[in-house]
């Protein structure tokens, strides 16, 4: 993921812009995605975890009887009911925000380590520059993708990770064994359904693992999320198809894309060119 561009006060001179969605797949977990110049929150509590990452400027807070800065490229991370302000430290800030419920955070600890607990973050703010873009990925794709399976590892590993760098938990985390068996029958069902609408759940109840463990564990075991493992084989499959002289609007709905550009994005990832770049390559 590209580095977000240093913040300059021009670009931070209009208008306050805050946009609200819910992200389904994950009981409805409320999203944010803004912009702040003037706005100031007054001191206010969640009955849900706070988690974000800070992409322009800078938000000042107060919580706890102390003053924090999160500046660009920070991740904050609130317990529930912690009260708290949130303002610009100075031009205004960007940040993107998701607010998971106690109930889904005690889930992924439980699949992470066995145990019935809620996990407690050390701290509030974090400079975790990998970790902070990851987080950033997982909002825009909660944002804006419709594969399941794409929303389901990227949240499944990015907060997994959250939990296990940046909580008190971080010793109760059960290792990944070697999985040999299952990990070969999910690779087995991804290569002959890649073209399926895949989820996490889906997979794991195929192995009888719990998802947090299973994406670990495939990971672990070739390298790759079990969504690029999918990505990879439809890639494959529209390569093979495009060869044949296939329209590339028929290739990306046979392999299983969600429209044309979907297939574009990956395919060149993969290939380096175009399906039609490469289309043409056998149509003389």
């Amino acid at each position: 993921m590209r580095q977000e561009k240093a913040v300059d006060k021009a670009s931070l001179s209009n208008r306050d812009e805050v946009k609200f969605w819910r992200a389904q797949r994950f009981e409805e977990m409320e999203c944010l995605s803004a912009k702040f110049v003037d706005h100031r929150y007054p001191s206010h509590i969640h009955d849900t975890y706070s988690i974000g990452v800070i992409i322009q400027g800078a938000e000042k807070f107060n919580c706890q009887g102390s003053t924090y800065i999160a500046p660009q490229g920070s991740i904050a991370a609130l317990d529930p009911d912690i009260a708290h302000d949130g303002y610009p430290e100075s031009d205004g800030f960007v940040y993107r925000m998701m607010y998971p419920s106690m109930e889904l955070m005690a889930n992924i600890h439980r699949d992470l380590t066995g145990k019935e607990a809620l996990p407690h973050f050390k701290d509030i703010v974090y400079q975790d520059t990998a970790l902070a873009q990851r987080l950033m990925g997982l909002h825009t794709v909660l944002e804006g993708s419709k594969d399941s399976l794409e929303q389901d590892s990227a949240f499944a590993l990015v907060l997994s990770d959250l939990i296990h760098r940046h909580t008190d938990r971080v010793n109760d985390f059960k290792q990944v064994g070697l999985e040999h068996g299952p990990i070969a029958q999910i690779r087995q069902y991804l290569d002959d359904m890649y073209a399926k609408d895949i989820t996490l759940d889906e997979l794991a109840n195929l192995v009888g693992l719990n998802r947090h463990y299973m994406i670990r564990a495939f990971k672990k075991h070739t390298g790759l999320t079990p969504h690029a493992y999918q990505n990879m084989r439809r890639a494959q499959s529209a390569k093979q198809q495009l060869s044949r002289g296939n329209l590339a609007i028929d290739v990306a709905m046979d392999c299983g894309f969600c429209d044309q550009s979907h297939l574009n994005r990956v395919f060149k990832k993969h290939f380096g060119l175009t399906p039609v770049q490469y289309r043409n390559q056998f149509s003389h």
